[in-house]
């Protein structure tokens, strides 16, 4: 469906949607060396968004295949339905998660506990799940075709009860939305069933590569998709078990097969959670140090008892009375309780979820060339690449956050948040601070995850002095809720006319996670005036000594001034031309200057350039920006003043080296 400003459009599989719709293109943000998730919807052939349409479906005679579809939807449906007769509140959010994957109304709290302890395959349609119902219904339809004595005797019941799975197997994959994991495990069934009525032993590997590559050879986006990623890489694991477990020799006795299978079942895990943590950390920048105890102790209940029980409950509630699906429906209820519990103490723990930081590209370099070379030696060779590279990615390492945190200067970077702000700032003893965090005005995504987080990861910075939001507008409040969450913050500066205003939205958020957070709230009048600032200079000169109510949000802008030697910048936030006008006599000569409000007409006046006659000036906006920032007057200004004009458009990320000296790099 589209959801439109006129109500919303429901079409089914197979029909033809007529629209009029506003469409923008998908133009990803730079800030190299980082790669933007919007790169990557363009290699996936996505390059338009609808932000609001009005359409109309033209209905036409469905294909099979969409026949198909338009009966896994009803079903869904019907599914939701029943679970809601049996299951209320959260239990019935949990247990569409479980069986659908589907997030949307769980606590973003408890969705991060699962994808910070390495669980979060359990919130998603993963292979594993297609996995598991298709071991349960083979070994059905074996128990079951091993009695019927004519069959038994006429036909290969291994062959037979390996294909008598795959039409519930297809069905449950387009019920559950045909996410590409699930897809590569119903292929992965499909390929061994063959292999088994043609009477070839599959060799688990083989199928696996051969599925992915076919995969891959269809349709190259699902080289993107983190879940099927995550698939590929935790079924090889799964199956290229070590010699010494498959040719170990099975135990007789109930004891020692108990045992058997608990070490196997750790090591399976453990063997998965390795093979999955350089891949988590790269994506998610985080490594979950405590998976493989957290999987122990929720995939059994997770996946052998809540699932089942919900698979139950979904099919009693379709064809019986729902007073049948109560039992099966308790049991989820509280088996699904308990793996949310264990993820939230798993994430609760010390430890239990590290960061990491992001690889730079150097050190790339020098992972792969290791992990390619391990595989021609021998265990003492291994331990020597090992070593080495090692080393190498230290010395890479502290290099790297040398660079990062220079001591000595002054350094303003603003990032390419789109329409938007996000300034980081380093100052002279080698902290940093945040001014502004972008915003996503047009239902992009989040500028404070997507962006202005991996940056500081990459720059090594876990912790800032302060984040300023200069004024209460979503393309500059919009990313902070992220930047809170994800960093040590000292203190968020604040106009406070927000408040005052009773701004909801993105400005509440922000207020409420810095609360959450233990972060200091300071108003104008705790930083109003001039004082040293981690070996700068710092002057805030507006809003002072408070931000009039009355005043527009753009003109009650933070204005701050830094300097560090001879050399100084100023931010004067979305400032317009009264606010400019308004500090005219405190103002001197500047070596950079952020520009006013993305370079609109409205701001950057010819008596405010005049008086601050910046080198350098930085302007943060929008390619294409939605409402023509920066203007040409705006253009025209900075070009007779012979002003270098550095832009986030054109360039991406643009930053500015002040040193103590006066110079400006």
């Amino acid at each position: 469906w589209l959801d439109t400003p006129r109500g919303r459009c429901d079409a089914r599989p197979g029909d033809v949607v007529e629209a009029v719709a506003t469409v923008r293109p998908i133009v990803p943000r730079r800030n190299p060396p980082l790669e933007d998730r919007g790169a990557q919807d363009v290699r996936r052939g996505i390059t338009e968004r609808w932000e609001s349409a009005a359409c109309v479906v033209v209905d036409r005679a469905p294909d099979p295949a969409d026949r198909a579809r338009i009966l896994a939807q009803q079903l869904r449906a019907r599914i939701e339905r029943g679970l809601g007769e049996v299951l209320r509140g959260d239990d019935l959010h949990r247990a569409r998660a479980l069986l659908f994957g589907d997030t949307r109304d769980l606590d973003a709290s408890e969705v991060d506990a699962f994808r910070e302890t390495g669980m979060a395959h359990l919130l998603a349609v993963s292979g594993a799940h297609v996995m598991l119902l298709a071991a349960a219904l083979t070994a059905v339809a074996r128990f079951v075709l091993r009695r019927v004595r004519w069959i038994a005797l006429r036909h290969n019941v291994f062959a037979l009860a390996a294909v008598i799975p795959l039409p519930a197997l297809t069905a449950f994959v387009m019920v559950t939305g045909e996410s590409a994991s699930a897809r590569r495990a119903l292929y992965t069934a499909a390929l061994t069933a063959l292999a088994r009525a043609l009477g070839r032993r599959a060799d688990p590997r083989a199928v696996l590569a051969a599925v992915a590559l076919g995969m891959f050879a269809a349709d190259p986006s699902c080289l993107h998709d983190l879940g099927w990623q995550l698939s590929v890489i935790a079924t090889w694991a799964l199956v290229s078990r070590p010699a010494g477990e498959t040719l170990e020799e099975r135990p007789t006795s109930l004891a020692d097969r108990a045992l058997r299978s608990m070490r196997l079942a750790l090591f399976a895990t453990l063997r998965v959670s390795l093979s999955l943590t350089p891949l988590l950390a790269w994506r998610v920048g985080r490594a979950p140090v405590l998976a493989v105890f957290a999987n122990l102790l929720a995939a059994p209940v997770g996946e052998a008892l809540a699932l089942p029980c919900v698979l139950l409950t979904a099919a009693l509630v379709c064809v019986a009375p729902a007073a049948l699906a109560l039992p099966f429906a308790f049991v989820a209820r509280h088996a699904l309780a308990l793996v949310f519990a264990i993820a939230g103490v798993a994430r609760e723990v010390t430890f239990g979820s590290v960061a990491l930081p992001t690889p730079t590209p150097a050190q790339w370099v020098v992972l792969t060339a290791a992990a390619l070379a391990l595989w021609p030696w021998g265990l003492r060779g291994r331990v020597r690449v090992a070593l080495l590279a090692g080393v190498c990615t230290a010395v890479l390492e502290l290099a790297h956050r040398r660079a990062c945190h220079p001591t000595g200067v002054l350094r303003v970077t603003a990032l390419d948040v789109g329409q938007g702000d996000a300034l980081l700032i380093d100052l002279p003893d080698g902290e940093a601070m945040l001014l502004d965090g972008g915003g996503a005005l047009h239902g992009e995504r989040d500028p404070g995850e997507d962006v202005v987080l991996p940056w500081l990861r990459l720059r090594r910075r876990t912790h800032l002095v302060a984040v300023v939001l200069s004024h209460p507008h979503p393309d500059h409040a919009g990313g902070l809720p992220a930047v809170l969450r994800g960093v040590r913050v000292d203190a968020l500066w604040d106009t406070a006319q927000g408040r005052a205003l009773n701004y909801r939205g993105v400005y509440q958020q922000t207020l409420d996670v810095a609360a959450r957070q233990g972060v200091v709230i300071l108003d104008p009048s705790a930083v109003c005036g001039a004082r040293r600032f981690h070996g700068a200079w710092l002057e805030v000169l507006a809003p002072c000594p408070r931000a009039d109510p009355e005043t527009p949000a753009n003109d009650a802008s933070f204005v701050i001034r830094l300097r560090w030697g001879r050399a100084s910048v100023l931010l004067p936030g979305d400032l317009e031309m009264h606010g400019e006008k308004a500090l005219l006599p405190v103002l001197g000569p500047v070596t950079v200057l952020k520009v006013g409000h993305h370079g609109s007409r409205t701001s950057s006046t010819a008596p405010f350039l005049d008086a601050l006659r910046p080198r350098v000036a930085l302007v943060s906006c929008g390619h294409p920006s939605p409402f023509g920032h920066p203007h040409d007057e705006v253009l025209d200004r900075f070009a007779a003043r012979g002003i270098t004009l550095r832009r986030t458009d054109l360039e991406g990320a643009v930053s500015a080296t002040l040193f103590a000296d006066g110079a400006v790099r």
